[in-house]
């Protein structure tokens, strides 16, 4: 086991590894659920749903190598451990700094690292 169920979960922002400019929201991952009752059964390990924003034809299963995370949502008090060793110590969110790239539609400008 490669520890790589872990890469990937629900409402993890991706791109396409081959597309980078296609941005997209997974909807759910193969072999994982939020509680013990409720394993994604209709995905095998190693796929994900996406849905990509501004596609028409949404979600698609994908192999969860062809996705890049970019962003991956952390709450107050969520549960975190290292990627190197996700079932070794853990930890909990106790703050959450937000820093953002905004790119204006009109002119295509990138404004790095703008904070919360």
């Amino acid at each position: 086991d490669d520890g790589s169920e872990f890469d990937l979960f629900r409402e993890d922002i991706v791109v396409s590894s081959s597309n980078p400019d296609l941005l997209g929201i997974v909807e759910s991952v193969g072999g994982q659920s939020d509680s013990e009752e409720e394993v994604e059964e209709s995905l095998e390990r190693g796929l994900a749903k996406v849905s990509w924003y501004k596609q028409e034809d949404n979600p698609t299963t994908e192999q969860v190598s062809s996705l890049t995370v970019v962003d991956r949502i952390f709450l107050y008090h969520d549960v975190v451990a290292r990627r190197s060793d996700p079932l070794g110590q853990s930890g909990y969110v106790s703050d959450v700094s937000i820093l953002c790239d905004c790119k204006s539609v009109k002119t295509g400008h990138v404004t790095r690292m703008v904070s919360s």
